[in-house]
């Protein structure tokens, strides 16, 4: 057999053998690539589905608890609706409601919905548990009668507990959720059945199904929708799958080029091989061996190539070979030369990715103590309450900076008061050493017994007011670091320094209260005695209707300048005893206004105006001044309103004799012609018939 032939069938073997190798690899890796191209496709939609629902809840815990807080200082059901209409047409969702001391408000009015007990329901107790956090929950709801997905928020300042959100029916929050997904799609289905979008029937749903819509190919990848949901803190109870349409088309083309490629490559690369081998077979055939040896001489570990003389002589003996020889050395020279390259780029990369890692790292850490920062202001500057505020401050420092324990002391005096501790107890390092620093506004480190202590003053402008302690048992933060803290105590400052305020003004306002008492006694227009008994009355009715401590301790105060307004009423009316005339009585009701008047204009008198200004109020809409009726009379003025008519019943004035407590009880609750049980607030009203015992105990106590 000629030599020619002998190669050529040589040849063939190898190029048939190669072929099989290469498809039976290229097979295998088809079915890897295809599951790998799968798994990242679900994985980048799975991502960009939480990615999105993240930034739902996120955009509406930036503002959601802002909206809530406006209805502190709603007034009347208008405006309730007002704000409500604002928060839905802000959000796009259905509905928006509230739920204001147990009362059910929202918009657009649902008769059924504004009916529900809000401590029983979901929302109600995830909100509450969670204050100032917006919270999601996803149910059928039988009062509005749709799947639903509430956000909700609960905010508490002033005594007043307020939870609101908005509600979106499912479908419209899952097209809001697929206008974000950047293209992509998905469905939801429930026993094989499509909930969204519900414009789409598709026969075979099943995971890793292939379906057409729309002219192109989609793979079905299944997940469960409520797990999903959870992860970004929205409740559910529902038993969806969210199907995601993998683009099967571009997993293919992508395939096709992925494996079409190489395969093509390889085709053609064999066919110049063998086109090249018919042509020189003939010439080279007695080098091969040489070239053969040449090659096996290559050596890419130890990056040399050793070339026998004789060999390479005989190499060059023939143009073709020679040519081989020569791509050879220079292929292996430049394979040579993009190693080194490779190696050297490889080490600049490493360095880099240090690097990268590092900084990533560090604005991971700076970034989440902006965001805790962000967070804590925001709930703190929403507190009322400096327990509250002091609560929060104290949590978010733990957390952030993993010390052991917090205390922050109150500096005012000569000795410092704790006012909240957090964490593990432990015993606080005397101040005395380092107060002249404290109050110079500089922060120091303490060691004792195997503890660190970072001691820092909170100041408010320039002023120290309070000092933070933090106790560590392991290593304390960099002082870079422990610098945030005078941010996250800015707003705690300004907190604590206005309660301060306050408490002095109530406290001022508590002497105003006794003061007037002995103004009045000395006017001789009504005695001290009374004005403390309507503050005892009032407290007593508002703890029975369950009203919060803050508001029962300021209507006993307030309650006690009810008639301020009398000191700007002529003594001659005040002090004359048989009837006023017309004239007279006219201006006698002015002093309502006259002691709003007086009161001025201040946030924290809010209720005492009321007082002043309404306790003449009837409930029928019979009174002064201004004649409201039902539910516009403030509460506090409808408390105070039955309390000064038992107390003037019983007591003498000069115009009456005093009559005994079941005379003035018979006419309170059966009415006299002037006085009607129609003039009192109902639930008032019950309390008084069924507490009255109490109010003859606190006449008999105070009648001094």
């Amino acid at each position: 057999m000629k030599i020619r032939a002998y190669l050529l069938i040589w040849f063939f073997i190898i190029l048939l053998t190669s072929l099989g190798a290469f498809i039976w690899f290229e097979t295998e890796n088809f079915h890897l690539k295809k599951n790998s191209m799968i798994s990242k496709e679900a994985e980048d939609y799975d991502k960009n589905m939480e990615s999105v629902l993240m930034n739902v809840v996120e955009d509406f815990s930036g503002s959601l608890p802002v909206y809530v807080h406006k209805f502190s200082s709603v007034q009347n059901q208008d405006s309730i609706d007002n704000v409500l209409k604002n928060i839905r047409d802000n959000y796009g969702a259905d509905w928006a409601f509230v739920t204001i001391n147990g009362e059910n408000y929202i918009y657009p009015f649902v008769k059924t919905a504004s009916t529900v007990l809000p401590s029983s329901r979901p929302w109600f107790i995830s909100s509450t548990s969670s204050m100032f956090k917006v919270v999601g929950n996803e149910f059928y709801s039988e009062y509005l009668h749709y799947p639903i997905v509430m956000m909700s928020v609960a905010v508490q300042s002033e005594g007043k507990l307020e939870v609101g959100g908005v509600i979106f029916k499912e479908n419209r929050f899952f097209s809001m959720i697929a206008s974000k997904m950047n293209g992509k799609n998905f469905l939801i289905v429930k026993d094989g059945k499509i909930v969204y979008p519900n414009n789409l029937s598709i026969k075979n749903l099943a995971p890793n199904a292939i379906i057409n819509l729309n002219g192109s190919k989609y793979l079905l990848e299944f997940e469960k929708y409520d797990e999903m949901v959870r992860r970004v803190r929205i409740n559910s109870n529902t038993s969806y799958d969210i199907v995601f349409l993998l683009p099967y088309t571009l997993i293919s083309e992508r395939l096709f080029y992925s494996i079409g490629t190489p395969l093509i490559t390889f085709s053609i690369v064999m066919v110049l091989i063998f086109l090249s081998f018919l042509i020189a077979a003939g010439r080279i055939v007695n080098s091969i061996t040489a070239l053969s040896d040449i090659a096996s001489n290559m050596d890419l570990k130890r990056m040399s190539l050793e070339v026998n003389p004789r060999l390479e002589q005989k190499v060059k003996k023939f143009k073709e070979t020679n040519k081989i020889y020569s791509k050879i050395v220079e292929m292996f020279q430049d394979i040579m030369a993009h190693i080194e390259e490779l190696k050297a780029t490889n080490e600049e990369l490493e360095a880099s990715y240090e690097d990268i890692e590092n900084l990533s790292n560090g604005l991971a850490v700076e970034s989440t103590r902006l965001r805790e920062l962000s967070e804590s202001s925001k709930l703190i500057a929403l507190s009322s309450d400096t327990n509250e505020a002091a609560s929060i401050l104290l949590d978010k420092i733990i957390n952030m900076y993993n010390c052991e324990g917090a205390v922050l002391l109150d500096i005012r005096g000569e000795n410092a008061k704790i006012v909240r501790s957090q964490g593990k107890r432990f015993e606080i390092p005397s101040l005395g050493p380092i107060k002249d620093k404290l109050r110079n506004g500089s922060s120091t480190t303490v060691s004792k017994n195997k503890k660190s202590y970072y001691i820092t003053p909170i100041l408010f402008g320039s002023n120290p007011i309070a000092v933070l302690v933090m106790m560590f048992e392991r290593t304390m933060p960099r002082e870079e670091e422990l610098e945030y803290i005078a941010d996250f105590s800015t707003h705690f400052a300004a907190v604590l320094n206005s309660n301060r305020m306050i408490e002095e003004l109530r406290n001022s306002y508590i002497y105003l209260a006794e003061k007037f008492a002995e103004i009045s006694e000395i006017y001789d227009y009504e005695t001290g005695s009374h004005i403390h008994r309507v503050g005892k009355y009032s407290e007593l009715i508002a703890k029975e209707l369950g009203m919060s401590d803050t508001f029962i301790e300021q209507i006993g105060i307030y309650a006690m300048i009810h008639d301020i307004g009398k000191l700007k009423v002529p003594r001659e009316i005040l002090m004359k005893n048989g009837p006023l005339t017309f004239e007279e009585f006219e201006e006698m009701k002015k002093h309502t206004l006259y002691g709003e008047m007086i009161l001025g204009d201040a946030p924290f008198l809010e209720m005492a105006r009321h007082i002043a200004r309404s306790h003449h109020e009837k409930y029928d809409g019979s009174g002064y001044p201004d004649g409201l009726k039902g539910n516009e009379i403030p509460i506090e003025a409808r408390i105070v309103a039955i309390s000064d008519v038992y107390d003037a019943l019983r007591s003498k004035r000069r115009y009456k004799p005093a009559l005994t407590h079941e005379k003035a009880v018979e006419i309170i609750t059966k009415g006299d012609g002037r006085t009607l049980p129609q003039h009192f607030d109902p639930d008032v009203l019950m309390i008084f018939e069924k507490r009255h015992h109490e109010f003859a105990r606190i006449y008999e106590t105070f009648n001094g």
